[in-house]
């Protein structure tokens, strides 16, 4: 059974590994995935941080598309990166942009992988993420996700032409494209 609604984060909004780069993309997503195991286990060991919020003076806001969201976000809205901030993201398609066999690949226990173009004021960079958990929505191209930033490794910035690709983080769940003062993004599904 799925929960919706369960996911609001607060405020929010183009980085490519190199063709031919001497780390492969396959063997760099394996180690984001111990990496991002140990990030989450050390986290869990010193408490969880809440990223900062402010309540802005605009009313809510519907977005006719998933894009028109991302676009807004990445303009107006605040879109400071660091450890723990939760930031708004679209999926892309990881085999047009890095030839893999699927757009969104899920391993045997169900995590799936996804390019994601995270909200920026440059209108975004480019990430590989993994789910929070195999309990959740099948993300998939153009999906507007809320992304948390986990922590920076330099040997995966070096895998991309913009050094914001070294950051790893997790996807928590889908969104819809509305913005309310009181909650920020609302939540569609969320991984448990």
């Amino acid at each position: 059974m799925r929960e919706k609604g369960g996911l609001i984060i607060s405020r929010v909004c183009e980085s490519r590994p190199p063709r031919g780069s001497s780390l492969s993309l396959l063997t760099a997503l394996g180690r984001i995935e111990l990496t991002l195991r140990e990030v989450i286990m050390f986290n869990w060991l010193r408490g969880k941080k809440r990223a900062a919020s402010s309540v802005s003076p605009i009313g809510p806001l519907a977005f006719k598309s998933n894009d028109a969201a991302f676009a807004y976000a990445c303009h107006q809205m605040q879109s400071d990166l660091a450890e723990g901030v939760f930031l708004p993201a679209i999926v892309l398609d990881a085999s047009k942009e890095f030839g893999t066999q699927k757009a969104v690949a899920t391993d045997a226990k169900g995590i799936q992988t996804a390019l994601l173009l995270v909200c920026s004021r440059d209108g975004g960079f480019r990430v590989m993420a993994q789910t929070a958990s195999k309990d959740g929505p099948t993300i998939t191209v153009g999906d507007l996700v809320a992304w948390q930033a986990m922590a920076f490794r330099q040997e995966f910035a070096n895998l991309g032409s913009d050094e914001r690709f070294g950051w790893m983080g997790l996807v928590l769940g889908t969104l819809k494209p509305e913005w309310h003062n009181d909650v920020g993004w609302v939540g569609a599904d969320r991984f448990r």
